[in-house]
């Protein structure tokens, strides 16, 4: 379970990615806000999963631009659905630690 600030500041971040037309399948955060172990600076990372993207640069570009309208804390780390699938090793990881949000 994540701090219920956390939870809310991803959900607006899923309905901005979503308007924005973003494939999004899957959202994580991993990391100390899934252990439970944070202090307020610290960064908010983040597994966005796409059903796939054709420039990889440019959804990083946009997921960046729009965390900067939730908060600049949120640091996106986007992967494919494929990858959650295939089990790769970071995705296992998250999966494995991380809490799922959507």
């Amino acid at each position: 379970m994540i701090d219920s600030r956390i939870q809310t500041m991803i959900d607006e971040y899923i309905q901005l990615m979503r308007s924005d037309q973003l494939p999004v399948s899957r959202v994580y955060v991993f990391g100390v806000h899934a252990k439970g172990r944070f202090n307020d600076g610290d960064l908010i990372h983040t597994a966005v999963v796409l059903e796939d993207w054709e420039d990889f640069d440019e959804i990083k570009r946009k997921l960046i631009r729009l965390r900067r309208n939730v908060d600049q804390r949120i640091s996106p780390f986007p992967y494919l659905e494929s990858e959650f699938e295939n089990k790769d090793t970071g995705a296992v990881e998250i999966m494995e630690t991380g809490v799922q949000i959507l």
